[in-house]
């Protein structure tokens, strides 16, 4: 009989199909297997029978696109002044549990989200405007938002940046 349910079970998650942007919760999926009837009748050994089982694949799936798109709109309208969304969302679900009746399931969403520092490089350019090596320095040491900063002073034999911020080649990693 188990390895019958076990048979059915593979069966019904095989027939299961779903849309392109749908998300199927393979961590909340409900099998309810019935034996139904079966032809055994006891002490008859070698004879042969049958044994019929009737099974429900019960699987939660949600619109990925949506749900994406909420936790997207969630997380700019909660972020930090001057921080961008990157993309990529990964979902994680937690606590899955079925109502009584099973109708529905409540589960925690979770989601993964990378936040950049957005940087202004003309604003930079021109507060750097004629600094020398040490106040640039300095400046990126002031500005924790930004983790890479590579500033030219051209040409090489110059001590400190040109008045012209077109003249200014940075580079900046948030």
């Amino acid at each position: 009989m188990r390895e019958l349910t076990e048979q059915l079970k593979t069966q019904l998650r095989a027939e299961i199909k779903i849309g392109e942007d749908q998300l199927l919760i393979d961590e909340a999926e409900l099998i309810t297997i019935e034996p139904s009837d079966q032809s055994a009748v006891e002490n008859e050994i070698g004879k042969e029978f049958t044994v019929r089982l009737d099974g429900k694949l019960t699987v939660p799936v949600v619109n990925a696109q949506l749900l994406r798109r909420t936790i997207e709109d969630h997380i700019r309208q909660n972020r930090p002044e001057g921080m961008l969304l990157a993309d990529g969302l990964e979902f994680r679900f937690e606590k899955i549990a079925w109502t009584p009746d099973r109708e529905s399931v409540s589960l925690i969403i979770q989601s993964n989200a990378q936040v950049a520092a957005t940087v202004d490089v003309e604003r930079i350019r021109t507060e750097i405007i004629g600094f020398d090596t040490e106040k640039i320095r300095q400046y990126f040491q002031g500005h924790p938002d930004i983790e890479k900063a590579d500033v030219s002073i051209r040409p090489f034999w110059k001590q400190s940046l040109p008045r012209k911020t077109s003249k200014i080649e940075i580079t900046v990693t948030p």
